[in-house]
């Protein structure tokens, strides 16, 4: 999800001494280790302490929250409540993943009513574009949504975020940490990513649905408006 909605839409601009230099993107997914071997550089969803041989270095802290097309935010503004709607939910995600799926985030934020066991399944290729295309709700993140928000392609419907600890974080290889290009891809990544430092858009008043209850007093993470 990163690498196709953040990354790829920027790595254009990534220019090393005036002359592109080869950039080769992998998906964590399709990768048979976590940290591939011969990679250069990795960035990865989560929460890090120490990694042992990689300089580590956080990106961003990530909120969580539902975003959609918005004639589906409208629907949900007239009708008070998300029940109604068509939960997409991504395939493939391990539980080590720090992600809460819909079932965490009801949870946490005590929406009653939704049963979040249905919906649409798909996987991390196809979500976006579902969701784009009007077919649902999809739970994100801030830097993942970031684009289609500045766009207007997707809005959130309701002003409630989740926060879980997690982020985005650069993990360098030691071996690799004096690398000319990777220590420019480094500068570029955390260039890029401040230009965004401003994060998403809240949602409008008329598009949140009144009838959400928050639980304020969940353990573990922290809500915000």
């Amino acid at each position: 999800m990163f690498a196709s909605a953040w990354l790829i839409p920027r790595i254009d601009r990534f220019n090393y001494h005036g002359t592109t230099i080869d950039v080769v993107i992998e998906d964590k997914w399709t990768c048979p280790d976590r940290i591939p071997p011969g990679a250069d550089l990795i960035i990865d969803y989560g929460c890090f302490d120490k990694f042992p041989g990689f300089d580590i270095e956080k990106l961003s802290d990530e909120e969580i929250f539902p975003v959609c097309r918005p004639d589906v935010a409208r629907h949900i503004a007239e009708t008070g409540s998300l029940a109604e709607c068509t939960l997409l939910h991504r395939k493939g995600i391990p539980p080590t993943a720090n992600w809460p799926g819909w079932t965490g985030f009801a949870a946490f934020l005590g929406l009653d009513g939704i049963d979040t066991s249905r919906g649409l399944r798909l996987s991390t290729a196809l979500i976006m574009e579902a969701a784009r295309n009007g077919k649902g709700l999809l739970l994100t993140n801030t830097t993942v949504a970031y684009d289609d928000l500045a766009s207007g392609r997707l809005v959130r419907p309701i002003a409630e975020a989740m926060r879980n600890g997690c982020g985005y974080w650069m993990l360098v290889p030691q071996t690799r940490s004096v690398s000319p290009e990777v220590v420019a891809f480094q500068a570029w990544l955390k260039d890029e990513m401040g230009r965004c430092s401003g994060r998403s858009a809240k949602p409008s008043s008329a598009q949140s649905p009144p009838a959400l209850i928050v639980d304020r007093h969940a353990s573990g993470v922290a809500a915000s408006r």
